[in-house]
């Protein structure tokens, strides 16, 4: 007996829940209703498109889709997440690792944010993930140059003088 889409979307949700996170900076209530929307959309299509394609890419791209949608919009503010500040410990790092990844996407515009969660985090072929975000491959390249801009909110700001030294020098 084949699977009705609330059980296929109910083995998804949790990982549709975090890409909503990232994508929406962190913002709970957003990501929540970023998620409400896609399901909305996603299970009135899924009659005439199921089976194109695996049902969890199929769900992810249409996230990303509703996403993009809903910042064009304006219905999904894109806001500068406050910056997280004050040292942490190790064990303090890893707890609220997502937390500090969905804040710090927050510095990164839509459509790049769409890209890298789809190829960095989710790793879609650029193919795939071009054909989802609907741009040509070379424009989802320039997308994953953020990657650097992530990195460094995520990290933190450096301090002077912490650089490291080539060796040899």
């Amino acid at each position: 007996m084949p699977r009705t889409f609330e059980e296929k979307v109910g083995e998804e949700l949790d990982g549709l829940y975090q890409a909503a996170l990232f994508l929406c900076a962190g913002d709970r209530r957003w990501a929540e209703q970023l998620l409400v929307d896609t399901m909305i959309h996603a299970f009135r299509a899924h009659a005439a498109e199921a089976g194109t394609e695996p049902f969890e890419r199929w769900l992810q791209a249409r996230l990303v889709r509703q996403f993009l949608d809903r910042v064009t919009d304006g219905t999904v503010p894109l806001r500068a997440a406050p910056r997280v500040t004050g040292a942490y410990s190790h064990g303090a790092v890893a707890e609220f690792a997502a937390d500090v990844l969905f804040r710090a996407a927050g510095v990164v515009p839509a459509q790049p944010r769409a890209a890298l969660w789809l190829v960095l985090l989710r790793r879609w072929s650029y193919d795939d993930a071009a054909r989802a975000l609907g741009v040509e491959r070379s424009t989802l390249k320039e997308f994953l140059l953020y990657r650097d801009l992530l990195l460094k909110e995520i990290l933190g700001p450096t301090q002077q003088g912490s650089s490291p030294v080539e060796s040899g020098s």
